[in-house]
């Protein structure tokens, strides 16, 4: 299984059971998985998962599916092929644009279009770290490594159009001749394939249990092959010009050749070709291929590019250089310096118009050369990289070339070039365009296309086969579990695309090493080992490497020989795309490492090496020799002068010399080799070392006397011409140490030293003084205190960096003086996280001694220590057992007075409870209590301790009591003196012996016998003790109230029981000192419950509340089982590590238990105790209260029951303070209520009803689906806000949902809620004319049957959302419906006068709640239903109303009340994706 994380590495809450793996090589790499999860998954972009020891990332929303409600099971929500990219999709993110890094000196322009100039792979490489640089920082940095011996081209021109840095990356192949891999956030350009460590062969030991061969009928396999160049830079008619010595013309005039031939055209053949070394098996295949830049093929013609003046006089031409001159020719000499600024106004011409170029001498007259087209000038890196400028004269100047070229503009950055910012200077590379190369460029050429057709060929002579093998998925979990056992290559972990597998079966004759081009594996699930899918290449890459080797014959003395014939000397071009490829006739030399698969033989056959590295040679002679393992001789070893001498000896192990005697140098740990820098008694191991052999101050670009830092170089190689590579990188923390020394002595004091921040550090080469260097660039300010320049002759090594944790860490190792002011040498200490210039704050271990010189040892991880027997841990005691916290195996613990060890190595870490979980093993048992030691009897404390009573200063003395040799009489020794409100009450004798106290100035006094006067037995203030660990039980709800169970038994007799319910629900917080955590409840911490005489306890594990509920008094005929309990309290405790670590008791509220009866009329009051079902105060007549007075101070608290104007019966409480504090939540009428932080809350309904109904409890309505509401007109609206939302449903990437699931894709499919007026019910009261606020009529309206039917209230909606009438549309309208989709209207109820209007209090009628009723209701308060409509009520106008309306028939009153007000409901506010006012239907 796999766990997916949060973007900030917390565990996201899903786990992943099964997944697949894909990878493409230089392509897409990802992990697919399904996800399923008992609760919807949270998952967001950044979101990862590790697998194979890399990190893959959400790079956009998922899709769930939901087939269960939350927490119903394990698989009710799921997420099908979710995507988990590699990192290196962050390169598909990252614009390539046009800027550069550090100060490299080279021009950009921060544009996303642009051309460039690469002199090497190194070049590219620099770029991209500079525009990834700019893209990701801190720990989303990348880092570049560049590998430019790999790359097979150099000199390449790249154009870049909005394109981004994976893009740029996939040019490498084509453009320099090489691959890049991508692991984490390292990019590597330039790799050397490398070979999966196994020879995949059929069997269950060989690693396959089949291999798929299929043809490919669409290839063409071709034998020889026709190469043609590009017409590029060709003179006009160049081979018809040719003849021989006997004056006759190679090619005849009617044969035209425009494009540059192989060599051999046209002395020895015109029509040439090359052959593979199979045709003669194969037979005559023919095929052409062109060099002409189409298609996926470079174009191959004549060109300064990469000659040298070697080139040129190897060739025959004379030329004439400087002194000293390197002899690069595509090399501008100097160039002149346009000072004018780069724009130019519309309408106007650059001034100048033209500048100079001047170059070596190439070998030829320019002028000469010239063609019918416009000679150019492309200048290839520089200032001006990419562009080209006509040349408009030529002139010889000594041994010189000066160029007249023309300026040109760049209509993109409306610029003419050069310009004062961007000149072309003296080193800047160039090739000529359209003119005729002479004969030396071309035949270079030439030779340059025999060599790539040749490639060509090498790659399309053989049928191509593309390889599947089928893995075998038990061998590899087999060798993956052993390699982990033994500590080696696990295959299932290693194995990449781009690697080269070497897959071996003799039946069908394959023994070939390709390239994986596509790699899948799928583990997990219902897969019990993991299942591998490969893709081959369609090409061997070893057989195509021999191909190409078989017709390369050698290289002699520079001189490329291929198919017997001497093409050229070896050029730059043709070094590059040779490396790596050896002769087979001629002497040859290997630069690197060859290896022989099958064994090496030598002479005659009967000696050599074998596969498996067993030599059988006549001899060896040897200057070192070198041996890891055992030595076995079968002879003798003769030492006749007893001595062995021999010029270098290795030892890998151990050597052991009674004496030993060095007459030369004497270098022990090589520095540079081991990447450490030593002086004196000082050695740090850390990132990288290097030497200062130049350094320039840099200068402010304002103030240029004001020195910034200083930019050091290293050669590119040392004194014994090895090349070296920048070790140093931006943000690096750069040491150097200087010490004294002279003949015969070794002073130890540092001359000086310096530990600054390197701001830049190149990764290209920089030439000065005809020198290549490495640079980089140290900040003035950014330093440690005392830091000095730096100088030529500096050693230099990292010692920290800024940002990058892998440059971070160093070992230093002292002898006499370092860094680290806390230790004294010698010491050996280990530091990591270094990140400034403060080293004693990163050692994490050391060994030696403190600033103080005494021993100080100090080390940081796990140890073990090995015998005979095998290696044991060293236990690593961790103290008190902390709940929650994760332990490592041999981590030791206490637990409970007991010692317990973690010994589960299998499991890693556990949080499990020592006694409770076989993790850990008990080691020291709790010993049991001892026996009652002595005590001390500490008596109180006083305020302070007098010799007198009269010492005591009255006037300011506090209260309480003193301790006083003499008190206020001098009989009183050694005893207590009171004083109160300024005064001396009274003294107080104190006995001999045991009496101790305290004074508030923490000191301990003794009343010792024979004593007169108290002893002082000091300060007894101890050390301030640890933080004090505290458990406590935190309430969310808890209740216990007394309720009444009502029913009937079987046999129809009512029955009445008592039972106590309620809700309990609690957290845990654990108290450290002032600090407060919330810790989640599980098996280790959780909280149960029981009642008061109770037994049985019930655990809550969960964050779920609890709901009690116990028989209290059992009624007769209550058919229920349960026993009676008499508890009137909950026992509630918190229990962590199984004991209890918290205790609360929760009361239960009864109806009652005590009272108070008060009779105003009689003037009595009664308290007593009444049943379980009785009031708790009972009042009678009008008022009681219960008050508190205190001056003009009153706290009151009164009740009374109250007959209105109207005389209606009105009870009241009322609360009267200064201050009123309600501790606690607080609620009323179930729906209004402040929570215990202060938080208001009002009613909130959900309703998914279509159904038309009355909204009259509640003033928040939230609905997922379409409803219909009708808001009441009722008086006692007025006032009351109303927020109505219209809330659809959504899935977790907020797409918005229909009914039936489905996304919505219109605003009309979003739920749709209507809003109107609440009904009024009329039967012959009124006419309409009242309920729209006109004045009553003189008469009553007496109305039908016809007319008992709902009028609507206040119809009309107030506020501004009137409409255009729909009749006449002429004038406007009050809407009486207003619509809603997708948010919220606020409405407002305001007064709406009416006038005689009347309604029941019971306001319902067949079922139906009606806003205001106008039929009159039975005795018992309900409607009466079955009244015939032509029934009606008479109101005289003139008679005032007495609180009843008289009826028609049988004489009886009936409860009505009289309305003269309205509630009118005002729109005050909406916010929605669709809001229509109109008319009700």
């Amino acid at each position: 299984m796999w766990t997916v994380y949060k973007k900030d590495g917390t565990a996201a809450g899903c786990t992943v059971w099964s997944l697949e793996y894909h990878g493409e090589r230089m392509g897409e790499r990802y992990v697919s998985a399904d996800i399923e999860s008992a609760e919807p998954p949270s998952l967001g972009v950044g979101d990862w998962i590790e697998y194979r020891g890399e990190r893959f990332e959400l790079g956009s929303a998922v899709d769930i599916s939901k087939s269960a409600p939350s927490g119903a099971y394990g698989s009710g929500f799921t997420c099908k092929g979710v995507k988990f990219l590699s990192l290196s999709d962050e390169l598909t993110r990252c614009s390539f644009l046009d800027i550069v890094g550090g100060d490299n000196k080279m021009h950009y322009t921060g544009l996303p279009k642009f051309s460039f100039f690469c002199s090497t792979v190194e070049d590219f490489a620099g770029r991209i770290q500079a525009n990834l640089d700019r893209a990701y920082t801190g720990d989303g940095k990348w880092t570049v490594v560049c590998n430019p011996s790999l790359a097979e081209k150099g000199n390449v021109s790249l154009s870049a159009d909005g394109k981004t840095v994976w893009k740029m990356l996939s040019e490498l192949p084509d453009k320099f001749g090489c691959n890049f891999t991508v692991s984490g956030r390292t990019l590597t350009i330039g790799v050397k394939p490398v070979e999966a460590g196994k020879v995949f062969m059929w069997g269950k030991d060989g690693g396959i249990d089949g291999v798929d061969v299929p043809g490919n009928s669409s290839q063409q396999v071709i034998t020889r092959v026709r190469v043609y160049g590009s017409t590029k830079n060709m003179p006009e008619r160049y081979y018809n010009k040719m003849s021989g010595a006997d004056g006759k013309k190679y090619v005849p005039d009617n044969m035209a050749v425009s494009t540059l031939m192989l060599p051999s055209f046209p002395k020895t053949t015109l029509d040439p070709y090359i052959d593979s070394g199979n045709i003669g098996e194969l037979g005559v295949r023919e095929g052409v291929v062109y060099f002409d830049g189409s298609g996926d093929n470079e174009e191959i013609y004549p060109t300064m590019e990469g000659m040298t003046a070697e080139d040129l006089r190897a060739a025959g031409v004379s030329i004439s250089l400087d002194e000293g001159d390197n002899g690069n020719l595509d090399e501008v000499f100097a160039a002149d310096a346009v000072e004018a600024d780069g724009y130019v106004a519309q309408g106007q011409t650059a001034s100048p118009s033209t500048f100079r170029i001047t170059l070596k001498d190439i070998g030829f007259d320019i002028n000469g050369q010239l063609t019918s087209s416009m000679a150019k000038i492309s200048m290839k890196d520089g200032m001006c990289g990419g562009r080209e400028f006509e040349i408009t004269g030529c002139a010889k100047s000594g041994n010189k070339y000066v160029l007249t070229c023309k300026r040109t503009l760049d209509s993109d950055l409306d610029l003419y070039f050069p310009y004062k910012d961007y000149n072309v200077k003296a080193g800047d590379k160039f090739v000529l365009l359209d003119i005729s190369m002479p004969e030396a460029y071309i035949q270079a050429a030439s030779g340059r296309l025999l060599l790539k057709g040749t490639e060509w060929l090498a790659k399309n002579c053989e049928p191509k086969r593309t390889l599947t093998p089928k893995i075998y998925g038990i061998y590899m979990a087999r060798q993956h579990d052993e390699a982990l056992k033994s500590g080696g290559v696990s295959l299932h972990n290693t194995l990449r695309e781009g690697m080269l597998l070497h897959v071996k079966d003799d039946d069908l004759g394959i023994d070939t090493v390709t390239g994986i081009k596509t790699l899948t594996i799928k583990e997990g699930g219902d897969k019990t080992v993991p299942e591998y899918e490969v893709t081959l290449d369609d090409d061997d890459y070893t057989g195509t490497i021999s191909r190409i080797q078989e017709r390369i014959d050698g290289i002699v003395s520079g001189v490329i020989k291929i198919s017997g014939e001497t093409v050229i000397r070896n050029s730059p071009w043709l070094k590059s795309a040779l490396a790596g490829k050896l002769s087979r006739t001629d002497d040859d030399t290997a630069e690197g490492v060859i290896t022989f698969r099958k064994g090496l033989k030598v002479g005659d056959g009967s000696r050599g090496v074998d596969a498996a590295g067993n030599a059988v040679l006549k001899g060896v002679s040897s200057e070192t020799i070198s041996n890891s393992g055992k030595i076995t001789n079968g002879g003798d070893i003769e030492n006749r002068n007893g001595r062995v001498t021999t010029k270098d000896m290795t030892v890998n192990d151990a050597a052991s010399v009674r004496s030993l005697t060095v007459t030369g140098k004497a270098t022990f740990f090589e520095l540079e080799v081991q990447r450490a820098s030593a002086a004196g008694g000082l050695c740090i191991y850390s990132a990288g070392t290097g030497k200062i052999d130049l350094v320039e101050p840099v200068y402010n670009t304002e103030d240029t006397t004001k020195v910034e830092g200083w930019k050091c170089y290293q050669l590119a190689k040392d004194a014994d011409g090895t090349s070296l590579q920048q070790m140093f990188k931006k943000g690096d923390n750069l040491v150097s140490f200087s010490f004294n020394t002279g003949a015969g002595y070794y002073t130890g004091t540092a001359n000086r030293w310096w530990w600054r921040r390197c701001t830049q550090a190149g990764f290209t080469y920089e030439l000065k003084n005809g020198q290549r260097y490495f640079s980089f660039t140290v900040n003035k300010t950014l330093c440690a205190e005392g830091s000095d320049e730096p100088k030529v002759g500096d050693k230099v090594c990292v010692l920290g960096n800024k940002d990058d944790a892998s440059r971070q860490n160093a070992i230093v190792i002292c002898a006499h003086k370092g860094l680290d002011a806390e230790l004294t040498a010698p010491y050996l200490a280990q530091y990591v996280g270094i990140n400034d210039f403060d080293l004693a704050s990163h050692r994490e271990s050391w060994w030696g001694y403190d600033a103080d010189h005494k021993a100080s040892n100090h080390f940081t991880g796990k140890f073990s220590i090995s015998g005979s027997s095998g290696s044991t841990p060293i236990v690593n005691d961790r103290g008190a057992w902390e709940a929650g916290t994760a332990y490592e195996y041999y981590d030791r613990v206490s637990c409970n007075g007991s010692l317990y060890l973690m010994t589960n190595k299998a499991a890693g870490t556990t949080t499990g409870v020592p006694g409770v979980s076989t993790d850990w093993t008990l080691q020291v048992k709790a010993g049991t209590d001892g026996k009652d030691g002595a005590s001390i009897s500490i008596k109180g404390s006083a305020i302070a301790h007098y010799a007198s009573a009269s010492d005591i200063d009255l006037t300011t003395a506090k209260s309480g009591y003193y301790l006083t040799d003499t008190g206020s009489s001098a009989q009183h020794k050694r005893g207590i003196t009171i004083v109160s409100g300024g005064m001396i009450v009274n003294d107080i004798d104190v006995a001999d012996g045991d009496s101790y106290t305290t004074s508030e100035d923490g000191h301990l006094w003794a009343a010792n016998a024979g004593r007169e006067a108290w002893d002082d037995c000091g300060k007894i203030e101890g050390a301030k003790g640890a933080d004090a660990v505290v458990w406590r039980l935190i309430p969310y709800s808890e209740t216990l109230a007394g309720a009444i169970v009502e029913g009937e038994a079987s046999d129809g007799t009512a029955y009445k029981s008592y039972h106590i319910k309620g809700t309990l629900l609690y957290t845990a917080e654990k108290w450290e000192g002032t600090t407060r955590t919330r810790v989640s409840l599980g098996d280790d911490v959780f909280w149960r419950w029981k009642t008061a005489k109770g037994t049985a306890w019930s655990n809550v594990k969960t964050p779920v509340p609890a709901t009690p509920d116990w028989m209290y008094d059992k009624g007769d005929g209550d058919p229920s089982t349960a026993a009676e309990d008499k508890s009137l309290y909950a026992v509630v405790e918190l229990v962590v590590g199984g004991a209890v670590a918290d205790r609360r008791t929760v009361n239960a509220i009864t109806d009652a238990k005590a009272y108070m009866d008060v009779d105003a009329d009689l003037g009595r009051m009664e308290f007593g105790v009444k049943g379980l079902s009785e009031s708790v105060l009972k009042i009678k007549d009008d008022t009681a209260s219960l008050s508190t007075r205190m001056g003009k101070a009153e706290a009151k608290i009164a009740t009374s029951v109250q007959t209105d104007g109207n005389g209606k019966v009105i009870s009241d409480i009322t609360l009267s303070a200064d201050k009123i504090d309600l501790e606690g939540a607080v609620s009323a009428n179930g729906e209004f209520r402040i929570d215990t932080w202060g938080n208001v809350m009002t009613g909130t309904q959900y309703g998914t009803r279509t159904a038309t109904y009355i909204a009259e409890d509640k003033s928040n309505l939230i609905f997922t689906s379409d409803a219909r509401v009708s808001l009441p007109n009722d008086a006692e609206f007025i006032g009351r806000r109303m927020l109505i939302m219209a809330q659809p449903r959504h899935n977790s990437a907020g797409v918005v949902l229909k009914a039936d699931g489905g996304a919505v894709t219109d605003v009309s499919q979003y739920p749709k809620v209507e809003i109107v007026t609440g009904n009024v019910f009329v039967r012959g009261v009124y006419g309409t004319s009242v309920l729209d606020g006109a004045e009553a009529p003189d008469a009553v309206v007496e109305q039908s049957d016809a007319d008992g039917s709902p009028y609507w209230g206040v119809r009309w909606f107030g506020g501004s959302r009137a409409f255009l009438s729909e009749t006449g549309g002429t004038h406007w309208q009050q809407p009486s419906l207003l619509t809603l989709r997708g948010g919220y209207v606020e409405l407002l109820g305001v007064e709406y006068s009416v006038s005689r209007l009347f309604r029941s209090e019971t306001p319902e009628l067949g079922g139906t709640l009606w806003s205001v009723h106008m039929s009159r209701v039975a005795e018992d308060g309900t409607v009466t239903t079955a009244d015939p409509y032509s029934e009606k009520m008479t109101i005289s106008d003139t008679d005032e109303y007495n609180g009843s309306i008289e009826a028609l028939e049988g004489g009886t009153s009936t409860p009505w009340e009289k309305a003269e007000r309205l509630c009118l409901w005002t729109v005050v506010g909406v916010g929605a994706q669709e809001f229509t006012a109109g008319l009700r239907n």
